[in-house]
């Protein structure tokens, strides 16, 4: 080597002793199997609500059915019941449909140990793990047939590879192929549900603040005639993956792989902002969301308890991170950009709702996770991580013993046990027919005949159209000679919020006996 070569120095970071490494994976091993139990726990106890009953429909078409249909009267991406289209068949139950959610859920474990890992060591990673497998936020939607968990398990991945990329230290090839991860694992974020667009809307934000902070950081920085210093060019020469034109050619693809995307985006946010059910936001929605973030199912009287040790924790991990003000701003971003960018968007069309910002605890969990461990005393960090544990123990148990959203299950029973020839069931919201027939069919109970209203589902290409008086004739037609009428009613205050259907059985028939049930009312009705 001639005086004016150079060398590359390739500092390779030393590696744990092989025992070490087994033991980590032992335990790593044993805390995701932790979360795989509480998942699969009375997973088939409740019966499938109406949502769940709309993704076993959906995705027992083919699958270019999936795809029309989903763009015809749906508002989320037809990804997860493409993928749900392969793991279930029309015979299929619950075990089946949310075995799939259950699985995304327990693989975000071991993923939350890697982000864990990369932001504090293989100890931070096990904590974050562990919190992850007893979130009862994630046991619950783990045990849901719908696209909450895998979105979530794609979002793990993408926060792994932003980390992993802003952490730097490796070589070229292992930061391109980290970059690859993201952009991948963001997209997929993105297909799974419409609000997964507020993922790139937010690192794009994140982007800003740290290229003008590292601007303003360069001009108070020593004139650099060469440009090598750490913050020439706005990222580190020596760590290629804090360069934030690598991000910004990352969001770039991220946009470029999800425009074919964009017109079924369009379409389906057109029919949200024309009409939608979900209310306008509240102050308590907002702590409700945050609770839920930090624990599910708590008891009221440990909420308020629940949000100050929450915020203390972030705000120890926020200490703790001082000098990673880029990683900091980082996970700050993630947890509050998304609903944040949710409240903006309900000033015009309310579309706030805890479950689409579910993947937002990942980052919070990851800052809960150093808060804990950066307590001192350690008798204090043990008894707040004991604390918390004891808190998602209880929420865990109040989650497993609580009523299922709508029970279908019983409703379906309930008829079958009754009904005769001749009778007809009929259901406020048109397509709730398809969760009462789902368990109808499996009751051996005499057949009847079954009829949506103010249409039979999707017959007017709409999710729940709404029953106005021009529906009357039909209504008087399929109740015209039968001996007893079934009104189910569910979902009603909003797809006949003038009561027009009872009005109208009310005329002519009376009610002869009447359940209440989760999430629904049902009714017998009898001419006379």
């Amino acid at each position: 080597m001639g005086p004016g070569d150079t060398a590359t120095v390739v500092i390779v970071p030393p590696q744990p002793p092989r025992s070490t490494r087994r033991t980590t994976f032992l335990l790593v091993g044993a805390v995701t199997l932790v979360g795989f139990v509480l998942r699969f726990t009375l997973i088939d106890a409740k019966s499938l609500w109406l949502d769940e009953a709309f993704s076993v429909w959906i995705s027992n078409l083919d699958p270019g059915h999936i795809w029309r249909t989903t763009l015809q009267i749906d508002t989320h991406p037809p990804l997860y019941y493409s993928l749900l289209h392969f793991w279930i068949d029309t015979r299929s139950g619950e075990l089946a449909l949310r075995s799939f959610s259950a699985l995304f859920s327990a693989a975000t474990v071991p993923v939350l140990y890697l982000v864990g890992r990369e932001v504090g060591g293989r100890w931070l990673g096990l904590l974050v793990a562990g919190l992850q497998a007893v979130s009862p936020l994630h046991v619950w939607y783990a045990q849901q047939g719908r696209m909450y968990a895998m979105m979530t398990f794609f979002a793990a991945l993408a926060l792994l590879c932003m980390v992993r990329l802003l952490t730097g230290g490796r070589g070229v090839r292992a930061t391109l192929l980290t970059w690859v991860g993201f952009v991948v694992a963001t997209v997929a974020t993105m297909l799974s549900h419409n609000t997964g667009v507020l993922l790139p809307a937010t690192l794009l934000v994140f982007t800003a603040i740290v290229g003008l902070g590292r601007l303003v950081a360069a001009w108070r920085r020593p004139f650099d005639p060469d440009g090598t210093a750490p913050m020439g060019r706005l990222g580190a020469v020596s760590r290629p993956g804090t360069d934030l034109r690598l991000w910004l050619a990352g969001l770039a693809a991220v946009v470029v792989l999800w425009l074919p995307w964009l017109p079924g985006f369009l379409a389906q946010s057109g029919r949200v902002d024309a009409e939608f059910w979900i209310p306008p936001p509240t102050g308590q929605k907002v702590l409700d969301h945050a609770r839920d973030l930090l624990s599910a199912y708590a008891p009221g009287a440990l909420t308020v308890p629940l949000l100050v040790g929450g915020a203390v924790l972030v705000a120890v991990a926020a200490w703790h991170l001082r000098h990673r003000r880029e990683l900091l701003v980082l996970l700050v971003l993630l947890v509050v950009g998304p609903v944040v960018g949710e409240l903006l968007v309900s000033v015009r069309r309310p579309i706030f709702y805890s479950q689409t910002l579910i993947w937002t605890s990942l980052p919070l969990t990851v800052l809960v996770g150093v808060g804990l461990a950066r307590l001192r005393p350690r008798p204090v960090m043990a008894m707040a991580t004991a604390a918390l544990l004891a808190v998602n123990a209880v929420s865990l148990v109040a989650y497993y013993q609580a009523a299922g959203t709508e029970d279908w299950r019983r409703a379906a029973l309930y008829v079958a046990d009754r009904a005769r020839p001749g009778e007809v069931a009929l259901f406020s919201a048109g397509w709730t027919e398809l969760a009462f027939g789902y368990y109808y069919r499996s009751t051996g109970g005499e057949p009847i005949e079954m009829h949506g209203l103010p249409v039979d589902p999707f017959e007017r290409g709409v999710l729940e159209p709404k029953m106005a008086a021009t529906d009357v004739p039909r209504l008087d037609q399929l109740t015209e000679g039968r001996p007893r009428v079934w009104l189910v009613l569910s979902h009603d205050g909003y797809t006949d919020p003038d009561r027009i259907v009872t009005g109208r059985l009310g005329e002519h028939m009376h009610v002869v006996e009447q359940v209440d049930l989760a999430g629904m009312r049902i009714q017998a009705y009898e001419p006379g």
